[in-house]
């Protein structure tokens, strides 16, 4: 993969300048979610941007953008989706979806697009005040919980697609944050400890994490140029968000003593195109904890420079893009604002 340095904007030009990138990244998924694609043409909800997950994640992406802008065609789109006039069962009818196995093992929704309908829930939440499709999420929670469980934790630890255990893990710690559930975040600590703060794991992205960061991302290890995720990046990420004693030493001292990142501009696949805004994903919940201002920077240059680069993302690249790629940066940039830090209980 083709990598390249730009000038990376300060980060009161990426403040100035975030509400705009969002907007335009909600384009594709404004022109996706609406619609009622094949793979999860039976979804009472979620039947838009190609598959079930997708479409999960292009509702958290319009209510993100709603909180962010304030603009309700951001939350009337994904609304009339949730909340069909004349539907009240439409919630009853997805959760017997989710529950009796139309998902299907092959679309990775378990537990993948279970862990995006976490950070749907929060987000509909914030925006609308209502818990009305709380029921989900505790749905979601209890089917990662039994992937976990079923002994999936450790094979998918180095993997770079949807089932990485460092985004499951990441993202279900941060459900737990939100609703204050503090059994939950504990056991996910146990997860982070036994699968994560390993030797192991150390000696392997001791030799992965400097081409994570530069974006010579050429197979070593488990590490494949066909992902979407960068697994050592995302394996500190979920440390930080998971938080506890010792989090930000931890972190920090397997990060190079120089952080440098660069921009992939020649992806092998339509999932590599999306390696720029998940790495910038990770690397905001990493300078959470550090407070590392090259991690800072190297996120404002992922972010701005993919905002850039439209023929990765936008309605006029393919489908296999447009259809998922604008929600990952949109989701980069919503970490950087303030919501509502906690949600209405559980």
């Amino acid at each position: 993969m083709a990598h390249a340095d730009s000038a990376t904007p300060s980060w009161q030009q990426f403040e100035d300048s975030r509400t705009g990138m969002l907007k335009k990244l909600a384009e594709p998924v404004l022109n996706c979610v609406k619609n009622k694609d094949d793979i999860a043409a039976d979804s009472p909800i979620f039947h838009g941007c190609y598959d079930w997950h997708s479409a999960v994640h292009g509702h958290y992406a319009l209510y993100a953008t709603y909180l962010a802008t304030h603009d309700k065609k951001y939350l009337d789109a994904a609304e009339k989706q949730m909340q069909p006039a004349g539907d009240p069962g439409v919630v009853a009818r997805e959760l017997k979806y989710m529950q009796d196995g139309s998902i299907g093992e092959y679309t990775a929704d378990t537990p993948y697009g279970m862990a995006w309908l976490l950070e749907m829930e929060r987000a509909r939440e914030q925006a609308t005040g209502t818990r009305t499709t709380r029921p989900l999420a505790d749905e979601a929670v209890k089917q990662i919980k039994s992937w976990l469980a079923d002994g999936n934790a450790e094979q998918n630890l180095f993997y770079d697609m949807h089932s990485n255990l460092s985004w499951t893990l990441q993202t279900l710690a941060g459900w737990a944050q939100y609703t204050g559930d503090n059994a939950l975040l504990s056991s996910v600590r146990e997860d982070v400890s036994k699968y994560l703060k390993t030797d192991e794991a150390d000696q392997q992205c001791a030799e992965v994490l400097p081409g994570e960061l530069s974006g010579e991302l050429e197979p070593k290890s488990d590490i494949t140029e066909n992902g979407f995720l960068a697994p050592c990046l995302m394996r500190l990420a979920a440390v930080a968000k998971a938080g506890g004693p010792g989090t930000a030493e931890w972190v920090s001292r397997r990060l190079p003593k120089d952080v440098s990142v660069s921009l992939l501009t020649d992806p092998r696949s339509a999932h590599s195109a999306g390696l720029n805004f998940s790495r910038a994903n990770a690397l905001w919940e990493i300078y959470q904890v550090t407070r590392d201002s090259a991690v800072r920077d190297g996120f404002v240059k992922l972010v701005t420079a993919e905002v850039a680069r439209p023929q990765d993302w936008d309605t006029t690249s393919d489908y296999l893009n447009s259809h998922w790629i604008a929600q990952f940066g949109i989701r980069a940039i919503d970490q950087t604002f303030a919501h509502a830090e906690q949600g209405h209980g559980r």
